[in-house]
Parts: structure tokens; C-alpha cells; sequence
């Protein structure tokens, strides 16, 4: 089911609503998770799995007919605010968020900073305060995705690396909100996958004459599915909290380790 939650200006935010009723595990099982990005690559994938196991899962997508100005405008007239607000009404609670949406590194650096790192920290906010069990919620579990992009550095996209760094320092910090809220929150670092945004990069690169480097990056690429994997593992490990989960081809799933949790 597809539903417009609001408009303006000939601009849309779409929201689609699936509900799969299956058996699997208690802990995914009719929980109601928001999936940003949602409609291809990576989110696409972490949708299927949560479906599978029989979550209710809105999947969230901003689709614009008059360009990236007027999305702006929407997004900060209604926004997140307005799709948290929606899936409560809708499901009676939210359980899960996983913040996917993201650009790869462009001249408009202020954009990557935006979509990349703001729009994370402003949608984990929104979302703690409908999960949090001082305000009525269950508590629940926030994703947010960075990249090995936001462990180590990225010569050929240091704003890219900088807003991933910025979502991988936001995530640890909030692992004291699970005392406090009953919140889990944790990033996951995946290396390249075949998405669209993996292939606009390498096409950034090629444009450069930068062909070594995108030979590397195809060198490391990982499968979707694996990283769907390792998102449901982050839902479903009660452990893991402001835990960094990576993703890579040499390794596979792992965690990256710290030496101390806090300053």
C-alpha cells in the first residue's frame, strides 16, 4: 500500500506500507520499523529481511517532481517529524529505525553534511522521543548506516568521510540512552556494495581520471545481503549497543574495537 503523507509545491513524500505476517523470531515479529531510503539497494534489502521475519516496516522515500530545492522545503516543513508521527498513528508505536539515506561525495559538500550526518542526528532524535519509555514507548533499536568511510580515511571523498566519522561518533555516544530510555543504538560500516550510490561514486572517480582508485574500490565490494544480514544481527543481539559493526570482504562481519567508550 502506498500512501502520500503530505505534498507541496508538486512535491511528495511517499511512504510504503507492507505488513507480512510470518512466524520467526519474538524479538522482530511484529515490531514496527521505519526504514529511510528504503525503496533500493541496501535499505531495499534490510526491508525484505525484516518482512521475512514479520515486521511491520514503512519504508520511506522522498520523490520530487519539481527538484532538490523544493525536497529541501519539504523536508523541513514536514520531514521526519511528519513520518514518525504517521507510523504511530498507524502502527501504534515505532520499534525500529534504521537511518540509510545517504549521497556520496559531491562539490555541494554542505549537501552530503545534510543528508549524510544531520539528517541522521535529526531523525534518531525524533525517533528516541516516540521510543523512549519515559514517554509511553517499548524502547527500541536505532541503525544508523556510515561506511568504512567513517573509520578510515577516504582521500578521494574526505566530506563523505567526515559526515560517516560524525554518524559513527553520534552512535556511540548514545549508548548510555538504553539505561535511561530502553534504546539501543548502533552504526554499521559496510565497505562497497553494488548500489546506486556506490556506482555513482566510481562513476565520480572515472569522470577524474582517478582509475586506479575505482579499480580498488570494485577490488573490496561486499553483497547486500550480507549487509542486510548484518543489520538484522545489530536488531536481534540485545548486546549490542553503541556497538560499530563492520562489514567487509576480507572479514566479513566483525566489530570495530575501542580502546574506551567514553571521553
Amino acid at each position: 500500500m502506498e500512501d502520500c503523507i503530505g505534498h507541496d509545491n508538486g512535491v511528495e513524500i511517499l511512504v510504503e506500507i507492507n505488513m507480512i505476517c510470518k512466524s520467526g523470531p519474538m524479538k522482530i515479529e511484529g515490531k514496527v520499523a521505519i526504514v529511510t531510503g528504503g525503496g533500493q539497494g541496501i535499505g531495499e534489502r534490510f526491508c525484505i529481511a525484516l518482512l521475512e521475519k514479520g515486521a511491520n516496516v514503512v519504508i520511506a522515500d522522498i520523490k520530487t517532481r519539481q527538484g532538490e530545492s523544493l525536497s529541501k522545503q519539504f523536508n523541513q516543513k514536514y520531514g521526519l517529524n511528519h513520518l514518525i508521527n504517521y507510523t504511530k498513528s498507524t502502527f501504534g508505536n515505532v520499534d525500529i529505525l534504521c537511518n540509510n539515506a545517504g549521497v556520496p561525495e559531491m562539490e555541494q559538500w554542505e549537501k552530503v553534511l545534510n543528508i549524510n550526518l544531520n539528517s541522521v542526528i535529526r531523525g534518531t532524535k525524533l525517533a528516541m522521543e516516540a521510543m523512549s519509555t519515559k514517554n509511553g514507548g517499548r524502547g527500541g533499536i536505532i541503525i544508523n548506516t556510515a561506511s568504512m568511510g567513517g573509520i578510515l580515511p577516504m582521500p578521494s571523498g574526505p566530506v563523505y568521510c567526515a559526515s560517516k566519522f560524525g554518524v559513527v561518533g553520534f552512535s556511540r555516544s548514545l549508548d548510555t540512552c538504553y539505561e535511561s530510555d530502553g534504546i539501543r543504538v548502533n552504526a554499521i560500516c559496510p565497505s562497497f556494495a553494488p548500489t546506486s550510490l556506490f556506482e555513482a561514486s566510481i562513476d565520480s572517480l572515472v569522470n577524474a581520471n582517478q582509475h586506479e582508485e575505482a579499480r580498488k574500490m570494485k577490488a573490496i565490494i561486499i553483497s547486500i545481503d550480507q549487509v542486510a544480514r548484518g543489520m538484522i544481527q545489530l536488531v536481534e543481539d540485545d548486546t549490542k549497543n553503541g556497538a560499530v559493526m563492520r562489514i567487509t570482504a576480507a572479514k566479513g562481519i566483525d566489530y570495530q574495537p575501542y580502546r574506551s567508550s567514553k571521553l
